[in-house]
């Protein structure tokens, strides 16, 4: 598997390793969930987007239960330094939500994260590991061009799905309903 990313990915993958970064499944861990949202809100200040709150990662834990991983990536001296927050569905699991420390920047913690995920889930017997969100190929100034560089380092393949289609119940009430989805788009920068 290692030997299908790309270059720099395997370097920051093994340049990981020498730094003693380690890697664990924190699922169990009853603060998780507080500390993952905690961490999370500072990378948003950081990053400039709203994150969901933790009313939804707590709804999500309830629904997926034991399907819902939490992993957290740690230097040498255990300050942790990413995020990933992983549902399973099935034979699919999805790097639904991320978050990272400032160390993030100086150590290639979020590399460790995902090649400990990849390895874990395909133990489970999961077919397809699913990084979610990159950007349209050519558009360099969209707002995932920055983790598209680093998503795709993993993987090549680039998969488009239809997107969500609306069904009007209401011709009254959808109108008011595009609206208010207008203005949360907008209000998170999507």
């Amino acid at each position: 598997m290692l030997s299908s990313f790309r270059r720099q990915t395997r370097y920051e993958v093994r340049r990981a390793d020498k730094l003693k970064i380690t890697v664990e499944d924190c699922s169990n861990n009853p603060n998780i969930l507080e500390e993952f949202h905690q961490i999370q809100l500072d990378t948003a200040r950081r990053q400039n987007f709203i994150p969901p709150s933790k009313k939804e990662l707590e709804a999500l834990k309830q629904s997926f239960g034991d399907d819902l991983k939490i992993y957290v990536a740690f230097d040498e001296s255990h300050q942790p330094i990413a995020y990933g927050f992983i549902l399973i569905d099935g034979i699919e699991a999805e790097y639904y939500e991320a978050a990272s420390t400032p160390l993030n920047r100086k150590l290639p913690g979020a590399y460790a994260l995902q090649w400990k995920i990849m390895r874990d889930l395909k133990k489970l017997g999961i077919k397809r590991y699913n990084l979610w969100g990159i950007a349209p190929e050519g558009q360099t100034h969209h707002r995932y061009s920055g983790v598209t560089t680093f998503k795709t380092g993993f993987s090549e393949k680039r998969f488009t799905y239809v997107e969500a289609q609306d069904i009007p119940v209401s011709r009254l009430r959808y109108p008011l309903n595009r609206l208010v989805e207008t203005i949360r788009k907008k209000r998170r920068h999507l």
